[in-house]
């Protein structure tokens, strides 16, 4: 919900931002326009030339189309082919903030209904449990009568009730089965999450495998080390490169 209404701010935010731009070059359209409806009138026609060379590639567009309806007096701006730069994707961000924020409203209301669905089943756990604390074995199956009562609304209400997320409801049919297939990301997570799972047994599997090497390594180097220590260097089986204790075969 809260995601949903800040996708709907952003979006609003980037449409007054785009509005802006279109409105700057409207602005600045209507300065060489004045300009050059200024020029016209004075029968200064080397100035308006030189003016309808410096319009923009979009105010041209409008320029010619109005040029050839005959240049009807409501003017190039009330051309339907005048598009400034920003409009179409104010128009574009508009749409997507009010589409977002009518998701958001949808979501509050389903957080809402799930909210009452906990109540309805805290009051079920409540009678039940309640319904041992009394003596009477009427008031006990009244209780357990009231309890399955909201126990059989709660369910129904379940049962209306989605029972999958935004992402995961937006599936679409494959072309050759015709089957629900779940969108592309979620394969993709999906993938990701096995090859981590993968990656993280490799580690777990080459970790003990590591350790014992090292292990057996400096085992090793500490016999050879020993077996220098005990060995005087004037004796014939003093072989400085033993690195296992083996004395030399021979008499």
């Amino acid at each position: 919900m809260s995601i949903a209404f800040s996708e709907a701010s952003g979006a609003r935010i980037e449409a007054a931002r785009q509005a802006g731009v279109a409105n700057a070059a409207r602005q600045a359209d209507l300065s060489i326009w004045g300009v050059y409806l200024q020029a016209r009138a004075q029968g200064e026609t080397a100035l308006a030339a030189y003016v309808e060379q410096r319009f923009t590639d979009h105010f041209r567009v409008a320029y010619n189309a109005w040029h050839a309806q005959g240049e009807p007096t409501s003017g190039p701006f009330k051309m339907k082919e005048y598009v400034p730069p920003g409009t179409t994707e104010s128009a574009a961000a508009d749409q997507q903030a009010d589409s977002r924020f009518a998701d958001a409203l949808k979501f509050n209301q389903r957080g809402d209904n799930y909210t009452i669905l906990t109540v309805l089943f805290a009051l079920v756990l409540f009678f039940a449990a309640a319904s041992t604390r009394l003596g009477s074995p009427r008031a006990q199956w009244i209780l357990l009568g009231v309890a399955i009562v909201f126990l059989i609304i709660a369910t129904v209400v379940l049962a209306h009730l989605p029972d999958r997320c935004l992402i995961c409801a937006r599936r679409v049919r494959g072309p050759d089965t015709g089957r629900l297939v779940p969108p592309r990301v979620h394969r993709t997570d999906q993938t990701q999450g096995r090859l981590k799972s993968k990656e993280a047994r490799d580690v777990t599997t080459a970790a003990p495998m590591l350790i014992a090497r090292r292990w057996r390594s400096r085992r090793s180097a500490a016999i050879a080390g020993d077996h220098l220590r005990r060995t005087p260097p004037g004796r014939p089986d003093h072989d400085p490169h033993c690195l296992v204790g083996e004395q030399p075969s021979g008499p």
